[in-house]
C-alpha cells in the first residue's frame, strides 16, 4: 500500500515504528493496522504506557531499569 494515499498520523506512526530494530514496514502496516481496530480505550491506554517510558531509567546503584534515580 503506498503511504501517500494514507492519513497523516498513520503514516507518521508508520515512520516511527519502522525506526524501531526488528520493525520493517511490513510489520510495522500490520501493527498499526490492528491498533485501529482495536477499541478507543485501548490505544489510549497504549499510548500512556509510551509516554510512561520516559520515566524508566538505568537505576545509579545496581543499573536496572527503575522509575526513580535508585531501585
Amino acid at each position: 500500500m503506498t503511504q501517500a494515499l494514507l492519513p497523516a498520523p498513520i503514516r507518521n506512526l508508520l515512520d516511527d515504528l519502522e525506526r524501531l530494530p526488528g520493525v520493517g514496514p511490513k510489520s510495522a502496516q500490520r501493527i498499526v493496522f490492528s491498533l485501529i481496530q482495536r477499541p478507543q480505550e485501548e490505544i489510549e491506554k497504549f499510548a500512556h504506557d509510551l509516554v510512561s517510558l520516559g520515566a524508566t531509567r538505568a537505576c545509579a546503584v545496581c543499573g536496572m531499569l527503575a522509575e526513580q534515580e535508585t531501585c
